[in-house]
């Protein structure tokens, strides 16, 4: 008994070393191009959907049509913001989002109830969508 114990120990072992081999292996295809981390288009366009969503939600807020102030639209329009920059999404799709939802009297809205580098976030992806 003790013989087969050390077989599958030993099995278990060179197991080990080849999952530590492939692990390697990955992350360094990963560190050097080979692996993605950035998002698909869909999730780009889904999240870029999601911030126009909530600078509507912000224009709302500050036309006074609700009773609790755009404090709560801002955060989560940062936090879409932010994710969105994560996934490593482009200003393009963001920009192309941002005309297509919101006509331009609302996007200068928009951006002067920004704060200076969410707004600026916002000018470079207007910047980089064609018109």
């Amino acid at each position: 008994m003790p013989f087969e114990v050390r077989q599958q120990e030993s099995l278990t072992a060179r197991h080990g070393i080849r999952l530590l081999v492939a692990c390697f292996a990955a992350a360094a295809l990963a560190g050097c191009g080979g692996g993605s981390s950035g998002w698909s288009d869909a999730q780009c366009r889904r999240q870029a959907d999601a911030i126009a969503a909530h600078g509507r939600s912000i224009l709302v807020h500050y036309q006074g049509s609700t009773v609790y102030p755009a404090d709560v639209a801002l955060l989560l329009l940062k936090n879409s913001l932010k994710r969105y920059d994560e996934g490593g999404c482009p200003d393009p799709t963001l920009g192309e989002t941002l005309r297509r939802q919101l006509p331009p009297r609302k996007q200068a809205t928009l951006l002067a109830l920004l704060p200076r580098p969410t707004e600026n976030r916002f000018r470079a992806a207007l910047a980089a969508a064609p018109e």
